[in-house]
């Protein structure tokens, strides 16, 4: 990542319009008011690439990594998922992924990536029933669902 380049949390709940909200870019009613990690460049103060996470009590819900594409090969993407890991890592709460690729963007090589190192595809509630309840299962459902493993949190 360049020196000009900054990461840090954020919160998008102030309606900045420069952005889509997780409801129009497609995410569950659930995934609503998260909390963002925003790479910036600090001279022009804008965004290159982001994720975000909601805390949810007993678990936590994990969004996409995005990164502008006038930006990527630049190690913002890697900077990005070892950030938004160590963090979730810190938090100590199981974690569950909500797929959801942008368009044109083959969802199988977006869950083939992820599942190499950290998560499982959750094939149904059982996979989850210890973590969530079965209506908050089914409201987000309908996309693909990993769930970060136990050797994911090991120190």
């Amino acid at each position: 990542m360049k020196e000009n380049h900054v990461m840090m949390l954020w919160d998008f709940t102030h309606n900045d319009n420069s952005f889509l909200t997780m409801h129009e870019k497609g995410y569950p009613k659930l995934f609503s008011d998260p909390a963002f990690i925003v790479v910036w460049n600090q001279e022009t103060y804008s965004p290159l690439g982001y994720c975000c996470y909601k805390d949810m009590g007993k678990y936590l819900l994990v969004g996409n990594i995005y990164v502008h594409p006038h930006h990527r090969k630049q190690g913002i993407f890697t900077s990005l998922r070892g950030f938004r890991c160590k963090l979730i890592q810190s938090m100590k709460k199981p974690a569950i992924g909500i797929m959801q690729p942008l368009e044109g963007i083959d969802p199988m090589r977006i869950v083939k990536h992820i599942t190499e190192k950290d998560t499982d595809i959750v094939k149904d509630y059982d996979c989850v029933k210890d973590i969530i309840s079965k209506e908050d299962y089914e409201s987000i459902n309908c996309h693909i669902l990993v769930r970060y493993r136990e050797d994911f949190y090991a120190e």
